[in-house]
């Protein structure tokens, strides 16, 4: 079953992700495994003091939305979300998160997880899958994987993007570790902790193909 379309106050109750997925705010946890984050205050812009955790998606469930001093129907309080953006000019005030994390449950290793992703891939009659480990345009990394022998080969693509929502309701597998992202999500400093790997049923990936110009009928005379 999908998520609901339409306003994200709309989806409140429902399932959003996958079951073994919980989302937490965090404000005033100042690191997490050594990393200093970003997401850290203590009083947001409307002198609001937030809660230090706050579960927005529990097992895959939409339970809450952040949310400033002005009111709405299914966010009546205020979360002390209101954040200040990094910016001389405009110093204005914004719903953002703090410290985001993602947690998982029954989540597995690297080598665990690649035998997963060719399982999945044998199942769905598949000769390849694909691992993305970055995505950003000209820079992102793909390699294609071939389901028999689990052996890897880089492949240029163009129009790479993040998965939707829809497509992380039922996800193949999900990685044990964790990494940790700084960020500036609309200005504001944020932070990220979330699983370094997860496995998606179905994504679009449009392959590169180079193009082949033809020889000039006429060559230049420095080339004659």
């Amino acid at each position: 079953m999908a998520p609901a379309r339409g306003m994200l106050d709309e989806q409140l109750g429902r399932r959003i992700i996958d079951s073994r997925l919980t989302v937490k705010n965090y404000t005033t946890l100042a690191e997490y495994n050594g990393t200093p984050l970003f997401g850290c205050y203590e009083i947001d812009g409307d002198g609001v003091v937030p809660a230090a955790e706050l579960t927005l998606v529990e097992n895959g469930v939409f339970k809450r939305m952040l949310n400033g001093r002005v009111p709405t129907l299914k966010a009546p309080e205020s979360t002390g979300s209101a954040r200040f953006m990094i910016s001389p000019d405009n110093p204005m005030a914004i719903v953002s998160p703090g410290t985001i994390h993602v947690q998982a449950s029954k989540g597995v290793g690297p080598e665990k997880l690649k035998k997963a992703l060719l399982k999945a891939a044998k199942e769905a009659d598949l000769e390849y899958a694909y691992i993305v480990r970055r995505i950003g345009g000209e820079a992102s990394a793909v390699y294609k994987v071939n389901v028999k022998d689990g052996k890897e080969i880089r492949v240029r693509v163009n129009n790479l993007s993040a998965p939707e929502l829809t497509k992380l309701m039922d996800l193949k597998g999900i990685s044990s570790d964790e990494r940790v992202m700084n960020y500036f999500p609309n200005g504001v400093p944020a932070s990220l902790i979330y699983p370094s790997a997860i496995i998606v049923g179905d994504v679009e990936i449009n392959r590169t193909t180079p193009k082949i110009e033809e020889e000039p009928v006429l060559k230049h005379p420095l080339q004659r």
